[in-house]
């Protein structure tokens, strides 16, 4: 993901949702951004407050295009992979790493190395698609996990564990699961609760593995407090989200008269006959 390319995508709401979470932590830390991609996130890691943020990435082009993006005297990116950091041990007091473990065979593997690399009171903030309801066909995707799979591997290796949950609904929350059963927060959010059609209060009511990604805090020391999320974007210019509304209504309402076309047909009419009849006579089922 490329702000530059793809500001006002739900692909960047997602993603910037995480940094933006992951910022309330960093405050004076060392961070490392593990599997930084282009390197946006790093930057904003910085500017929430961080003392030294370092970015990796396995992909030389994405390095490269951060280096040239937002290097500063305080963020640095390296060419690296996930197994095998070049860096001393307890280096770092809080690693993030989004959407990297389902990439990966070894993922026990992958979180020893996270922990050598954090100091003993250090935090871990990963993210990573819950695989019972992520799009399936993934090409890049090696090993999906659930929230429950997720909490096993970190508390292999961590004291304390902590699982939320983040999903689109008309914003981007990411929320802990008493959260997302608790009506009060959203009468809080919205005052307008009883009023809400239930289509739109089943978006809100998804059970915590209907929620597309799954983010985990896990440290040795006790975990911290935390802000919850609900993000609300104003789009950039020009503004890409209208852009793809207009164009979506525009093909829903060509498929909708090419529908009423085949549906006006005679072969349509003449097919759909033969199915009534075939549902109501008993015999004609087994044809």
């Amino acid at each position: 993901m490329t702000p530059a390319f793809d500001e006002g995508s739900l692909l960047y709401f997602e993603h910037v949702s995480r940094y933006f979470f992951a910022s309330q932590f960093v405050k004076s830390k060392a961070v490392l951004d593990l599997a930084c991609g282009s390197g946006y996130g790093t930057y904003l890691l910085f500017k929430a407050g961080a003392k030294k943020v370092v970015g990796v990435d396995l992909s030389k082009q994405a390095i490269t295009y951060a280096q040239k993006h937002y290097k500063t005297k305080d963020t640095s990116f390296k060419v690296c992979d996930a197994l095998n950091l070049p860096f001393t041990n307890s280096l770092f007091d809080i690693v993030v790493s989004f959407e990297t473990i389902e990439h990966l065979q070894n993922q026990q593997a992958f979180i020893k190395e996270v922990k050598r690399e954090l100091k003993n009171n250090g935090l871990l903030i990963l993210s990573t698609p819950n695989r019972r309801v992520y799009p399936k066909g993934n090409l890049f995707h090696t090993k999906e996990l659930d929230a429950a799979q997720l909490e096993r591997l970190l508390k292999t290796n961590f004291k304390n564990v902590r699982i939320l949950y983040q999903n689109n609904v008309f914003a981007n929350q990411i929320l802990e699961e008493t959260s997302l059963k608790i009506a009060p927060l959203k009468n809080k959010i919205f005052p307008d609760w009883p009023n809400l059609s239930l289509k739109a209060k089943r978006l809100f009511n998804l059970p915590p593995n209907k929620n597309l990604y799954v983010i985990a805090l896990a440290s040795d020391s006790s975990l911290p407090e935390i802000t919850q999320g609900l993000s609300l974007f104003k789009p950039g210019e020009p503004d890409k989200i209208t852009e793809k509304i207009n164009y979506l209504s525009s093909e829903v309402s060509v498929k909708s008269r090419q529908l009423n076309e085949i549906r006006s047909s005679r072969g349509w009419k003449l097919i759909s006959f033969f199915h009534n009849l075939r549902i109501k006579i008993p015999i004609l089922k087994k044809l």
